[in-house]
């Protein structure tokens, strides 16, 4: 995107690095008073920080202190060449919301926020205080992740349209909605869905106004029963013709929709995006990978093949072209040739979206023309 994303703080009095680290942040920097003297990192390497970025406190994690009033800042959701060496007076602590209770265990169903997307997972084992070892529904047995106790949480458990299981239409924005299975709910109005016949890297998760539940199909009436005139006999209307039989009327038509095509297996030669460090790299399928259900990708520009799990992979849609895209669809928007998930709140008019980024609020919500965007 060509702007900044905002996000409002709303927090307590932060303290500043500089107090955090017993750093004087106007003391004169030893390593260039002549002395020689090498300084002592003061801050650890992933410490959550804000940082003041035009006036906007965005998140990040310092990855090393570079000297006595600087840090080396990696801002949340970026690629890494955002990485910039900032001053102690640019950055302030940020308070992590402690974990929820580690008392998950084996075999438990339980929802993964990972890379900005919740997904379906079992807790496979306890890993240490804290950590888990999940395995991703739908996927392969390769499919395994340890994960901090933060990234999950269990299905919504209250009351429930949709209960597990439920056949259920999802409007996802596109020319016509999608059947699909209810996987968990998310929260009473949140549901995560498996789209029939396509695969766990298609699973989304769907509010109460884009789902319903899966209709019966019409019945089909039948046709009429036709049936032959009585023959003639000696009553006074014998040798009249026989009245005509009026002509059976059609069938009514199965006026359901057809369910869409499942997604064609992706391939070699298919155009893709990749998902790395939280954004998607247009690509393209050399071969199949050497773990099964994982591909061999090139990324734009790149010199070397790349293996990719499928769960990392989406097909490139191509962009939308006379039809306009729909308020609540999903979107990618392309930033400097990267990709990046969201969601259009409003049509600007002009060829022109309001796009909110995958996660955030309404304070990141951009104006974005269609050519930027494509669907997903």
């Amino acid at each position: 995107m060509h702007r900044t994303t905002s996000f409002v703080l709303a927090l307590p009095l932060v303290v500043s690095l500089a107090a955090c680290s017993g750093t004087n942040p106007n003391a004169d920097n030893p390593q260039t008073d002549g002395t020689g003297q090498a300084f002592q990192p003061t801050v650890p390497e992933g410490t959550p920080v804000f940082v003041n970025r035009s006036g906007q406190w965005l998140p990040g994690t310092v990855v090393r202190q570079t000297g006595p009033t600087n840090v080396l800042i990696h801002y949340e959701g970026m690629p890494a060449d955002w990485d910039e060496d900032v001053i102690f007076d640019r950055v302030r602590s940020r308070p992590v919301a402690a974990p929820p209770g580690a008392d998950f265990k084996a075999g438990e169903l339980v929802l993964v926020n990972v890379q900005n997307r919740i997904v379906l997972a079992e807790v496979a084992a306890a890993v240490d205080a804290g950590n888990f070892r999940v395995h991703y529904a739908g996927y392969g047995p390769e499919a395994v992740q340890n994960l901090p106790a933060a990234q999950l949480s269990r299905p919504f458990a209250g009351a429930t349209a949709h209960p597990n299981g439920a056949a259920v239409i999802a409007d996802l924005g596109g020319p016509q909605p999608f059947p699909a299975k209810v996987l968990a709910a998310v929260a009473a109005d949140r549901w995560l869905v498996r789209l029939d016949n396509a695969g766990p890297q298609y699973d989304q998760v769907v509010d109460a106004a884009h789902l319903r539940s899966a209709e019966a199909p019409p019945a089909v009436t039948p046709p009429p029963v036709v049936t032959a005139p009585p023959a003639a006999t000696g009553a006074p209307d014998a040798g009249k013709p026989p009245g005509k039989t009026p002509p059976a009327k059609p069938p009514v038509a199965d006026k359901t929709p057809p369910a869409p095509a499942a997604p064609a297996p992706l391939k070699a030669g298919d155009a893709v995006l990749v998902l790395i460090r939280s954004v998607y790299y247009p690509a393209k399928i050399v071969g199949p990978g050497a773990a099964t259900g994982a591909f061999k990708v090139r990324v734009e520009g790149g010199a070397a093949d790349e293996e990719a799990t499928a769960g990392h992979v989406l097909r490139m849609e191509d962009p939308l072209k006379g039809v306009k895209y729909k308020v609540g669809q999903t979107v990618f928007v392309e930033w400097h040739g990267v990709y990046a998930p969201g969601k259009v709140v409003k049509d600007a008019g002009s060829a022109n979206y309001v796009v909110r980024p995958d996660g955030k609020g309404s304070e990141a919500d951009e104006v974005i023309p269609a050519k930027r965007l494509r669907p997903r």
